[in-house]
């Protein structure tokens, strides 16, 4: 039996002399191999195209990991960096705390040193203050006071004189009309007093403590 003859796989029509010799007839065993052929090149492609996708689709898997992998560690990072950053902001307050407190510390210890220095000055002061009054008053308030001879008070005038001349505080002597600090007036003055006739003295003081005035009367 002739093989029915076909041009691609379809029959040949009315335009057979228009085909070439060589490209007129093919044989159907031909068309099966060649519709094969395009069957396993698209069943290539298609397989070359899924494993692609799969091959992309794995490497972006794997890069959104790493990516979110460097994040998560990213964040780590800038956590620690900040819990680092407010731990020495902290300490920085401790020790900024702990200065104060030192400096307190000390502004109070050279108060109270300070305070025991002025104290100490002051004693001495009040000591130097109180010598210098005792050396001021004592003969004059022990030995001639109250009622005194003639004798006694023209040995207080000349302590009077005395005093005046060595010390910052004078004394005044009263007696009768006359009230004087100056030396020669005071040495005139005792030419009044007899020496076995009695006379009162009273003193007269500053707020210091100081004898200021020697009052002279007659008994």
């Amino acid at each position: 039996m002739e093989e029915e003859k076909k041009k691609n796989g379809e029959y040949v029509g009315i335009d057979d002399k228009y085909i070439p010799e060589d490209e007129k007839y093919v044989s159907d065993s031909v068309v099966g191999k060649e519709k094969t052929a395009k069957k396993l090149a698209t069943g290539y492609i298609i397989c070359l195209a899924v494993f692609f996708v799969l091959f992309f689709g794995i490497i972006m898997f794997v890069m959104f990991k790493i990516i979110g992998t460097s994040n998560k560690m990213i964040g780590n990072a800038e956590n620690m960096i900040y819990q680092s950053q407010v731990e020495i902001e902290q300490q920085k307050n401790e020790i900024n705390e702990k200065q104060k407190e030192t400096e307190q510390m000390i502004k109070d210890a050279e108060e109270r040193q300070n305070a025991a220095e002025n104290e100490v000055k002051d004693l001495m002061i009040d000591n130097q203050n109180k010598s210098k009054i005792d050396s001021h008053n004592r003969t004059l308030a022990d030995l001639y006071t109250g009622s005194q001879s003639g004798f006694n008070v023209k040995s207080a005038l000349n302590k009077v004189i005395e005093i005046n001349q060595r010390d910052d505080v004078k004394i005044t002597v009263n007696y009768n009309e006359t009230g004087t600090q100056d030396a020669s007036q005071i040495v005139s003055l005792s030419s009044n007093f007899e020496d076995t006739k009695n006379y009162l003295i009273v003193y007269d003081y500053n707020s210091d403590g100081y004898i200021i005035t020697m009052n002279i009367s007659n008994i």
